[in-house]
């Protein structure tokens, strides 16, 4: 689990999130992630609200293979986020549990 911390510096999520620093400003560029607000130098500062948008956008990318234009939807449609994205990875976490345990049984 990550630390909580105020606001996280941008190789701070890059190294948390497993992505690339183009690809975060790419998706503010594009609006589909959170825009980070700034400091005194013009450095982003992402808070923990923040790194779970950028997380729900990872799996809308990746699970539900939505280009961006798919996400930004998805996103600006705040009855999917609230607990929709949530239960869908509480739920598939619970399947793969059943899923590995299942295949080592049978492979006893």
């Amino acid at each position: 689990m990550t630390p909580q911390k105020a606001y996280y510096k941008v190789s701070e999520v890059e190294a948390l999130l497993n992505l690339p620093r183009g690809t975060l400003y790419h998706w503010e560029k594009q609006k589909v992630g959170p825009i980070p607000n700034r400091n005194r130098n013009g450095e982003r500062k992402y808070s923990p609200k923040d790194l779970e948008k950028l997380r729900q956008v990872m799996v809308l990318k990746s699970d539900k293979n939505l280009k961006l234009a798919g996400v930004r939807q998805v996103m600006n449609d705040k009855s999917h986020l609230d607990d929709g994205i949530e239960n869908t990875i509480e739920t598939l976490q619970k399947l793969r549990s059943f899923f590995v345990a299942l295949r080592e049984e049978l492979a006893q």
